[in-house]
């Protein structure tokens, strides 16, 4: 944690460090899904640190959203020693909507299809800091498999109305099934109603206007080029959420 206080010559003069405490746990509050830590601050008073996490709730009696808020006030008085008892830390949980209606599903997971380790984990990176539950598969095959997969044994918040795996981001170039074909066979998949209605964005590095064509032709709801720029993703995230 790095506090300063440029009035008080003592503080001044017994700080040390560059701050990396409260950019580590910025980058670990990111990569657990909440954009930022805010803080709040009063001279002589104190400072307030909080930070606020989506989570998928699965109790039956209770909503199925739910924010998580952890916040940790410190003291900001001199001492020679920090003085533990000082610091208060408390978790509040509260509906993430006061009318949240028991048939809306607020889960949020994206099928992230690759074959390379580096684009998934980038992806998943992504949209973990985004606040996206993500599975993975290395090609069109694994993937239909983990979509059957969590339609027989994934989690529900609310059985008859979760709508489980929103979101497929789907590569196109993969060995044993590429994207094309896993698009076409997902989508007759839905057609026959043997798995829930889904989205599948195409991910690739093929980038011409026959490429995209193709995608779509093929049941892709829209398509995204490698490197995927941030601004794109969060527009697919959002239009598809």
């Amino acid at each position: 944690m790095c506090i300063r206080d440029r009035e008080n010559p003592l503080f001044l003069k017994s700080s040390k460090g560059n701050c990396l405490g409260l950019r580590i746990s910025r980058s670990i509050v990111k990569y657990i899904g909440s954009s930022s830590i805010t803080v709040e601050s009063v001279k002589d008073a104190g400072s307030i640190f909080s930070f606020s996490i989506y989570l998928c709730h699965h109790q039956e009696t209770s909503p199925p959203g739910v924010i998580v808020t952890s916040l940790f006030s410190i003291n900001n008085e001199i001492e020679n020693d920090f003085d533990l008892s000082k610091m208060i830390i408390k978790h509040e949980t509260k509906p993430l909507f006061s009318n949240v209606s028991i048939s809306n599903c607020l889960c949020k997971i994206v099928l992230i299809v690759d074959d390379n380790d580096y684009n998934l984990f980038t992806l998943e990176r992504k949209c973990r800091r985004r606040g996206w539950e993500v599975i993975k598969a290395y090609n069109g095959k694994e993937c239909i498999e983990k979509v059957l997969l969590h339609e027989k044994q994934g989690k529900k918040c609310q059985p008859g109305f979760c709508k489980g795996i929103r979101l497929i981001l789907m590569d196109v170039d993969m060995p044993i099934m590429n994207g094309i074909e896993a698009t076409i066979h997902l989508q007759k998949m839905m057609q026959t109603k043997e798995i829930s209605p889904m989205n599948i964005v195409g991910c690739s590095a093929f980038e011409t206007k026959q490429d995209i064509a193709e995608g779509l032709k093929a049941g892709m709801k829209d398509y995204i080029t490698k490197p995927v720029l941030d601004a794109k993703l969060d527009e697919v995230l959002k239009l598809f959420n």
